[in-house]
């Protein structure tokens, strides 16, 4: 059970610093079609990075190239600071972001101007996570239903993407924000917090690196991540682009090609959580409706 309490957004920001790269644009009209631009982050390892070759690589940039291939749309990656991806996509700065919802206490002002697919692309777990190599100083609750259950430990969080929303956690002394993944899981390992709230790709890709030995002690909450389009930039072609990339994502699921591409990377797990449940409704809706969709009991 998690420790958050209300509806929010946060956004997964995927990794760059500039416009990298472009896919090749397939359609008819490739010299009139401009790329589509999406918003990157570039240390969400191994969703997005940016590697030895100063190129966005990851997950989330892999499979923004498979669906703008099979699409016929280029896209190219600019990098955004915290907090900013859905002001970006408000002001018309990008085109296209995955936006990420969870229940938390993080709250943006809900908006029309941004479109999102009727249902989630993929569902992430987020857990808490300890270094088992290391003995707590005194024994771990057996379980935790808010998160003053940890006080007297230093819980790590990853900065969000709206920290003046982060008033009631700020207050917290065992709340403990980090910049980056990879600061927080080396604060994990050195001793300098007791948990750290992470997915297990993200864990399985720092053990692997650092050679660690994170696992998870509680389980917290699950995320929906969805793609969203800016209608102040795209106007009408928002709703199209939205409609036409949900339809090609429940296609390609259909035909299991969701699965089969992300098993050559050995993320067959992660293709399994791609579009978790096929929703119906073929409408894409706005960040307001998808906000009052969440806080509806």
């Amino acid at each position: 059970m998690s420790g958050f309490s209300r509806a929010a957004f946060l956004v997964a920001l995927l990794g760059a610093l500039l416009p990298f790269h472009s896919s090749s644009n397939t359609g008819a009209d490739t010299q009139q079609s401009r790329p589509l631009v999406a918003a990157v982050y570039q240390e969400l390892q191994p969703f997005s990075y940016i590697d030895k070759d100063g190129q966005a690589s990851g997950i989330l940039i892999e499979f923004l190239e498979l669906l703008s291939e099979k699409m016929g749309e280029g896209i190219e990656y600019r990098a955004l600071p915290h907090g900013r991806i859905i002001a970006e996509l408000v002001s018309a700065e990008v085109d296209i972001a995955l936006v990420l919802m969870i229940p938390g206490e993080i709250d943006l002002p809900p908006v029309d101007s941004v479109k999102v697919t009727p249902g989630p692309i993929f569902k992430m777990p987020l857990n808490y996570y300890i270094n088992a190599r290391r003995r707590p100083q005194k024994p771990y609750p057996e379980t935790i239903e808010l998160l003053s259950d940890l006080s007297g430990f230093r819980a790590g969080f990853l900065r969000a993407g709206s920290s003046d929303a982060h008033t009631s956690l700020q207050k917290k002394k065992y709340v403990v924000y980090f910049n980056s993944n990879e600061s927080m899981v080396k604060s994990l390992l050195a001793g300098r917090i007791d948990f750290a709230l992470m997915d297990p790709l993200t864990v399985r890709y720092w053990n692997d690196r650092l050679s660690a030995d994170m696992v998870m002690k509680y389980p917290v909450i699950e995320a929906s991540i969805h793609l969203g389009f800016s209608s102040q930039k795209l106007t009408e072609k928002a709703d199209l682009l939205c409609r036409d990339f949900w339809a090609k994502l429940v296609e390609l699921k259909r035909q299991g090609e969701l699965i089969r591409h992300f098993s050559d990377y050995n993320l067959a797990s992660f293709g399994t959580n791609l579009l978790p449940r096929i929703e119906k409704a073929t409408a894409c809706t706005s960040i307001r409706q998808l906000i009052s969709s969440a806080e509806k009991p």
